[in-house]
């Protein structure tokens, strides 16, 4: 399943950031999320443990993030916000209709 399909409001700031970030997104979040002198960590930090359980869920059923961090609920909840955000940004950059 899509993680978009969860119809979550991302703040804007977030995807702005993420969108005008000329390195690769992938682990974005995860060392974000960890760098408290980062402009927009309280803002991640908040969403991140805003998150629904069936978030945590989403990520818990994907058997990569299973292989990798095995049930840990805080890294579940990055891992689904990394694929939430790249949907987005990818979502923006293409135009709806081509998501």
């Amino acid at each position: 399943m899509n993680p978009f399909t969860y119809n979550i409001a991302i703040p804007e700031e977030l995807v702005a950031d993420f969108a005008a970030d000329p390195l690769s997104q992938d682990d974005k979040v995860l060392l974000r999320s960890d760098d408290s002198a980062w402009p927009l960590y309280n803002l991640l930090r908040n969403f991140i443990e805003a998150l629904p359980e069936r978030a945590i869920n989403w990520a818990y059923s994907d058997k990569v993030f299973l292989d990798i961090y095995g049930r840990d609920e805080q890294l579940a909840r990055i891992w689904f916000t990394q694929h939430l955000l790249t949907e987005e940004v990818s979502r923006r950059r293409l135009g709806d209709h081509f998501i």
